[in-house]
Parts: structure tokens; C-alpha cells; sequence
């Protein structure tokens, strides 16, 4: 371990933090995604394992193509192979099913088994579905997440971690505060020790096709972006987002300019997005200046909060 000046310190160039999932998966991190009872957690985190597997984005957020292991001590085999063929499978993900493990102290067997997983696959990128299936111990205990992420990091030193957690129960008086940020189960020390956080909950808008969202609670290494909609199909696997399809037909209608032909008048592009959306004109005209702003698919900056939304948030 060096000893660093602080003028040494100061002099040192680091450069940009490296993403497997920018902004929700740094590389060599530890992330805590939570959600409730079968509302979603496991269809996102296999999108999230397709998306960096491929090197595709991830609803427009930009990857890294990694190699990806997915640890399944939640459900059997027999019974999530038939949701997880419904998705387009990927050569770069492989899969790890297995009963529930006892972290940090598990048996020779299981030990052996994440001991060779990591030996044939080098995965940059695991999952763990679910956090209180690996481990126990008593997840209210302060030192029980030190102990957990320990284990997983000393197996699995090259890699990112990626925890898939229960969210607590909400108390039933109504008058009780509740924080999102503090909605899953056990110590907050599973959320302190992890570089990001992740809130998977229920979302439903009048006149929004979504049903859920994905939000950025925490991050060390990033602003924090505003929540991500989501649509769960009826299936239990396939996901999609309605708000990176509009994104990604406006900046087709607005970047993309055919050869020969000049800028269409801001109205009139209004007016195309309203009529191949479905969109009052005010909400295609919003959709227009998301895109102008460079805030469109394949950037981190579609979901970047404005000066506005962060007023909105203080209100």
C-alpha cells in the first residue's frame, strides 16, 4: 500500500471511472439493486446481463461488452429456465444455479464450486439472485455485509458484484415516514458499503404505459440520473421501455436530416413527432428539446437530471 502527499495526491491523474453499465455498474464495484415480492428484479437484472454480455445498451445507456456470470440461489433451475428462454440468449453470460450458500463461511463444496466458476469464466461482471440466499447470518447486523461483500470480493477480485435484495415491508400506519432510500431489508450498511444503489418499484401514471421504474438512489462515482420507466410484459421476462422507444423516433426524426433535403421548421418536426407518437404537441415538442440537449439514447445524458427537475425535487 503506497503512502501518498497530499501534493502527490493532488498531481495524480486517474482518469475517467471505467463502466460496464454507465452509469449503474462501474467496473470492480459493488452494487445493491432492492425491490419488492415479484414485481420485477429478476427480469431487469437478466436484461442487465444480456445488455453487457452483447456490448448492447441497456435502454440507452451506454455498455462495456464483458463477460458476465449469473449466480441463481432464488430459484431452481427447472422453474426459471422456461422465462429465461424467452429471451435472446447470449454466448458471453453464463449461468450458476445452486441451493442457498452459507457466506462467508460456506461448505468445501460450495466454496469449490465459486472457486472454479471463477477459474473457467474470469467473469467481469456477477450476479447474485437473491442476497439473502448466500449468506446466514443476520442481515441486521452491521458487520454482516462487511463479511458478505469480503467473501465475494476475495472469490471474485477482478469483477463487479451486483446484489439483488428484498425491499422491507412498509409500515401499515399511514402517518409513518417511510425513505425509498432506506427500503430494503436489514442494515443500512448493505447500501453504505455498496458504490451504487439501485430501487426497483412500481410506477403507474395516467397515461403512462409504464409499470415500473428503475432508480438511482445512490452512487459514488456519478450523478445520480432520474428514474429509468419500464414495461414488464406479460410473459414474466421481456422488458422494454417506453421512454427510450420515443427518444430514440425523435432523434431519428430530428438528426437524422435525408440527403438533399433541408432542416424541417421546428413546428413541423412538433408535428411529426406528435403524429408517429401519439403525443399531445406539447409533449412531442418536451421530447424535441430532450433530444436538442443531447439528452437522447446511448448517452448517459438522456436521463440526466436538469436544473429544473432538480428544483421540482427540492419543492
Amino acid at each position: 500500500m503506497d503512502i501518498l502527499g497530499w501534493p502527490e495526491l493532488h498531481d495524480k491523474h486517474y482518469g475517467e471511472v471505467p463502466f460496464l453499465l454507465d452509469p449503474f455498474i462501474p467496473e470492480r464495484s459493488i452494487v445493491l439493486m432492492w425491490a419488492g415480492t415479484s414485481i420485477g428484479k429478476s427480469p431487469v437484472s437478466w436484461r442487465m446481463a444480456q445488455a453487457v454480455g452483447e456490448g448492447e445498451n441497456f435502454f440507452g445507456l451506454p455498455t462495456k461488452k464483458a463477460r458476465v456470470l449469473y449466480i441463481e440461489v432464488d430459484t431452481p433451475e427447472m422453474v426459471i429456465a422456461p422465462r429465461i428462454k424467452k429471451l435472446a440468449p447470449s454466448s458471453n453470460v453464463w449461468w450458476l444455479f445452486s441451493k442457498p450458500l452459507g457466506l462467508p463461511n460456506p461448505s468445501q463444496e460450495q466454496h469449490e464450486m465459486l472457486k472454479n466458476a471463477q477459474r473457467e469464466i474470469h467473469p467481469d461482471l456477477v450476479f447474485f439472485n437473491t442476497l439473502r440466499k448466500i449468506h446466514d447470518m443476520d442481515d441486521k447486523d452491521s458487520k454482516t455485509p462487511k463479511m458478505v461483500y469480503g467473501y465475494c470480493q476475495e472469490m471474485f477480485p477482478k469483477s463487479a458484484l451486483f446484489f439483488i435484495h428484498h425491499e422491507k415491508k412498509k409500515p401499515s400506519d399511514p402517518k409513518s415516514f417511510f425513505h425509498e432510500k432506506e427500503g430494503f431489508s436489514g442494515s443500512m450498511h448493505w447500501l453504505d458499503d455498496a458504490q451504487v444503489g439501485l430501487q426497483l418499484e412500481k410506477y403507474k401514471v395516467k397515461g403512462d404505459k409504464s409499470n415500473l421504474r428503475l432508480c438511482h438512489r445512490k452512487s459514488q462515482v456519478s450523478p445520480t440520473l432520474k428514474p429509468l420507466p419500464l414495461k414488464l410484459w406479460k410473459d414474466g421476462s421481456s422488458l422494454y421501455s417506453p421512454l427510450y422507444d420515443h427518444l430514440a423516433k425523435v432523434y431519428e426524426i430530428v438528426a437524422v436530416v435525408p440527403e438533399g433535403e433541408e432542416a424541417k421548421e421546428k413546428s413541423a418536426l412538433d408535428k411529426e413527432i406528435m403524429d408517429a407518437l401519439k403525443v399531445s404537441l406539447s409533449t412531442a415538442r418536451r421530447l424535441r428539446y430532450t433530444v436538442e440537449e443531447g439528452r437522447f439514447p446511448g448517452s448517459r445524458g438522456f436521463l440526466e437530471k436538469t436544473i429544473e427537475d432538480e428544483e421540482d425535487e427540492e419543492e
